[in-house]
């Protein structure tokens, strides 16, 4: 008898594992998140992830499955008003809707400042709100002149 030892998590056609490519390395026993960066490519066809038990022995032969769900977050109509008054401290309210379809799914929202729609060299303002609703964001002593648009990510817990 062996014990578990971890998780390793595959992409695949259906949920028996046919077609499967891996996502992951071994995830540790107790790990029950991972992060898959919206860049990531899937093979053709791949419509599961599909999770083996592994040990020290081998790999478990028939594995759980997830249907993959992917949905558009992009919130909608992003707007942000502001007396700005002061080089040093941005104040104001941003405001955006839901996504289309696909709000549902949304668990939270997080708001950055960037250097460009793409999110580059983001930083975060505030922590993580929930979907909907308005946003008051606050820069003290930052100048905003390096940051020339906000972008908004939003998360999800669930696979389908």
């Amino acid at each position: 008898s062996s014990e578990v030892t971890g998780i390793k998590v595959y992409v695949s056609s259906d949920a028996v594992g046919t077609n499967k490519a891996a996502v992951s390395g071994i995830l540790g026993a107790g790990v029950n998140s991972l992060s898959i960066s919206a860049a990531t490519v899937l093979p053709t066809a791949s419509s599961f992830f599909v999770f083996y038990a592994s040990s020290s022995l081998e790999e478990q032969s028939t594995p759980s499955a997830a249907a993959i769900t992917d949905v558009d977050g992009s919130v909608q109509s992003m707007t942000f008003l502001t007396d700005f008054l002061d080089l040093t401290t941005l104040t104001g309210d941003l405001t955006f809707g839901a996504p289309v379809g696909g709000a549902s799914k949304i668990a939270s929202y997080a708001t950055y400042m960037a250097e460009n729609a793409a999110g580059q060299n983001r930083q975060q303002v505030g922590g993580a709100i929930a979907p909907g609703g308005t946003r008051q964001v606050t820069f003290s002593g930052i100048s905003p002149s390096s940051y020339t648009h906000f972008v908004v990510y939003s998360t999800s817990n669930s696979l389908g």
